[in-house]
């Protein structure tokens, strides 16, 4: 329970430095508050077979700044080819409809506040 200031026994120059660090405080958590700027491409992709036939499962390190992750996926033969681009909320996406004998390879963006970061490395996996 918070007493009210009345209440209070500190001296002026001492109340006025407790005002002023929680004027500061103030400032830090606004400035946690904003943007954290780009996010780094995410880690440890993983791309393995789906459940079915023509199917395939992208997984990447969780970033916590993350709102969503984009995925892109394309033949390794065309790499640069991609297929549309799919938003997940989560670090993994499941992609059908894929060739089937056919290897692939994926990359993956986290998008935060700021936007946008950086694709990450590759994975690649043999659809069957």
């Amino acid at each position: 329970m918070q007493r009210p200031l009345s209440n209070l026994s500190l001296p002026a120059d001492e109340f006025r430095e407790q005002l002023f660090l929680f004027g500061a405080q103030r400032e830090t958590l606004q400035q946690v508050r904003a943007p954290v700027g780009t996010l780094p491409a995410p880690a440890q992709v993983r791309l393995v077979n789906g459940k079915t036939s023509g199917s395939a499962i992208a997984r990447c390190r969780r970033i916590v700044q993350a709102s969503a992750y984009q995925w892109r996926i394309a033949p390794a033969a065309t790499p640069t080819a991609w297929l549309p681009v799919v938003t997940t909320f989560a670090a993994n996406a499941e992609f059908q409809g894929l060739a089937s004998t056919t290897v692939y390879v994926v990359q993956v963006c986290a998008v935060g506040t700021a936007g946008v970061g950086n694709w990450s490395g590759t994975a690649t996996v043999l659809v069957v």
